[in-house]
């Protein structure tokens, strides 16, 4: 047993070394790490979330919706919020998940349910979570170093009061 956990320092070892003998950095390698793809394989997203995109069109483009009563009727919150919204995927293939839902508000003011319309009296913007990611960076020929990143995602968007100068 100890023979062997000797055997692979011994390994890493050497492929520390010379990565460092090659310039290159030594976290720097040549395929996706072990971790990294099991999160990549693992991401799931709430089935609401995937139905929403299914029900739009990506390539179409978001626009607020007249406001009827049946909206009111829909089994969607995105549909029921005062500040709709829709989704569309955030892509960037040097980054792990490359594609990630994210919310897109639909209308600049919100509905207004006293007035049964879309309104100015308030502001619809998104609500964002962090989310952790990593991009893969160029280190040598077919090398590559992934670095962890946090980068804001819009989730939903909700109504605030607008800016008074």
């Amino acid at each position: 047993m100890c023979s062997q956990a000797l055997m692979v320092l011994t390994a890493f070892l050497v492929v520390v070394n010379a990565n460092k003998c090659m310039g290159l950095p030594s976290d720097c390698r040549d395929e996706i790490p072990l971790n990294l793809l099991k999160k990549r394989i693992s991401i799931t997203y709430p089935s609401s979330i995937l139905k929403a995109l299914g029900r739009h069109d990506q390539n179409k483009t978001h626009s607020c919706p007249a406001w009827s009563p049946e909206l009111l009727a829909s089994s969607h919150i995105e549909d029921r919020s005062f500040s709709p919204w829709g989704y569309r995927i955030n892509e960037d293939p040097k980054r792990i998940p490359e594609s990630i839902p994210e919310a897109v508000c639909l209308c600049h003011g919100c509905i207004s349910f006293s007035k049964m319309k879309h309104t100015l009296d308030y502001t619809s913007v998104p609500v964002t979570t962090t989310m952790q990611v990593y991009y893969r960076t160029s280190c040598g020929e077919h090398k590559f170093r992934y670095e962890t990143k946090w980068i804001d995602i819009a989730v939903a968007c909700t109504c605030i009061s607008p800016k008074m100068g």
